[in-house]
């Protein structure tokens, strides 16, 4: 995200990739630096469902009447971004 929003990469990304990571004059910072028309997040959350005891029916809840629960076991997040602009080219 940092190249986008910073137009640089994050401080301990070049220290770990050192002389491997390209690095970017000032007009190429310039350019990517908010770069971006659209920045969205995808979340995703794996759950399984295991069966649960009935309750009487005074205790039902609606997290509780289908005999099942939900256990989350892990999540993703997914970043990306869009660049809408258009570019006329001219001959």
């Amino acid at each position: 995200m940092e190249p986008l929003t910073k137009g640089k990469y994050p401080d301990i990304m070049r220290k770990l990739v050192g002389r491997r990571l390209p690095k970017f004059n000032k007009k190429e910072a310039k350019l990517v630096k908010g770069s971006y028309d659209f920045l969205g997040i995808n979340y995703y959350q794996t759950q399984y469902v295991y069966a649960i005891p009935a309750n009487p029916p005074n205790r039902l809840t609606v997290l509780n009447d289908s005999l099942s629960a939900f256990s989350c076991t892990s999540i993703s997040i997914l970043l990306f971004s869009y660049n809408f602009s258009l570019q006329i080219l001219s001959s």
